[in-house]
């Protein structure tokens, strides 16, 4: 009888324990950079314009960016050409209880970097035309890799 009053004791504190371990659930390892490298477009990429799209909870922006090197594009973008792509930020409350894939960092204009984006996923709904060429992020928050010369200026500057 003993035994079994601390079995079920185990039990209901796996039972507890385990709903929090699934509140800050990530991809498992390895899934980011298989993401990365299964991307469609990697681009060093200047944003230029950043410009919330809808949401509330979860807040949804559009980045135009201009095309500063080309490590991969199978839609055959060059240096210089100017593309679209959708990141989401979340709200504070939203955070809290939150369970998913990596969140993007905020992007301000001027940020640079290298970027791994896919095509849009083709929706026969979709209300804009305008979206149709809206690049989406490949790997979730872990999609971008800002520049180095520019981390190491912050740094210098910031001592």
């Amino acid at each position: 009888m003993k035994n079994f009053s601390l079995h079920c004791y185990l039990w209901l504190l796996a039972l507890l324990v385990t709903p929090l371990g699934a509140l800050h659930a990530e991809l498992p390892p390895g899934a980011y950079e298989e993401l990365k490298q299964e991307a469609k477009e990697v681009l060093n990429l200047k944003i230029e314009k950043v410009t919330r799209v809808r949401g509330d909870d979860q807040i949804y922006y559009h980045c135009q960016a201009k095309v500063n090197q080309v490590e991969r594009s199978a839609h055959g973008y060059k240096k210089g050409d100017v593309v679209t792509f959708e990141t989401w930020l979340l709200s504070a409350d939203a955070k809290k209880n939150f369970a998913g894939p990596a969140v993007p960092p905020k992007l301000p204009v001027g940020w640079s970097g290298k970027v791994f984006l896919n095509p849009p996923e083709s929706d026969p709904n979709a209300k804009d035309a305008e979206d149709a060429d809206v690049l989406q992020l490949a790997a979730y928050g872990r999609s971008f890799e800002p520049d180095k010369k520019k981390r190491r200026r912050r740094k210098r500057q910031q001592k």
